[in-house]
């Protein structure tokens, strides 16, 4: 009899201890993932090798410099920027306005068009910032881009290649460029696909 009681107890203990362990596993274990194309998502992780160096190309092919008011607008892919190499975090954007990220080809006419509309209208971006964001296989099309919009020349504006997934995890693969927006805190306010008519933006601008 009292061998059947001490089994009992220790099956009555292990189903406890077990329910238990369940009730504590943390969020994380759970594999719950975020989706961060839904609005209120907060900001991916982000990491962008920014692209400073408008004023001359390397041709890999041939060893010598070509200056980008000469190059041809099809910019060959041989064709590397050099300089410096830096890098742009959230820690880089913050700020206590939004945050716009298109991102963008700068080999697309649309995307030139909204980097034109955004460089036409750059004076009303006193808290906001914008961050131009291409893919890296686009790196040898940036030299050209970053001279015609005069990247260099406006404070919040910058531009960059993604180095962490963040198009991956943003892009709604409906049209090119896509501007997703960011309140303060970071978290996703509005998306756009597609070429925008500026009064769609100027509310977000501060």
């Amino acid at each position: 009899m009292l061998r059947k009681l001490l089994i009992g107890l220790c099956l009555f203990t292990a189903i406890n201890a077990s329910a238990q362990n369940k009730v504590i596993i943390p969020e994380k274990t759970a594999g719950v993932a975020i989706d961060y194309k839904q609005i209120g998502a907060p900001l991916p992780e982000l990491l962008v090798i920014a692209y400073n160096d408008t004023a001359t190309l390397k041709d890999t092919t041939s060893g010598k410099k070509q200056t980008t008011k000469k190059k041809k607008k099809n910019t060959p892919k041989t064709y590397q920027p050099h300089g410096k190499q830096e890098h742009i975090t959230a820690s880089t954007l913050k700020s206590s306005g939004n945050l716009f990220i298109m991102m963008f080809n700068p080999t697309c006419g649309h995307c030139d068009a909204m980097a034109t509309l955004l460089e036409e209208n750059i004076g009303l971006f006193k808290t906001t910032k914008i961050l131009l964001l291409a893919n890296r296989q686009m790196i040898a099309y940036m030299p050209e881009f970053a001279g015609r919009h005069h990247i260099q020349e406006h404070p919040a504006m910058y531009m960059g290649t993604d180095s962490s997934g963040f198009i991956d995890n943003v892009f709604l693969y409906q049209a090119l460029p896509q501007i997703n927006i960011y309140n303060a805190e970071r978290k996703l306010l509005k998306t756009y696909a597609g070429e925008t008519p500026f009064d769609s933006l100027r509310k977000y601008i501060q």
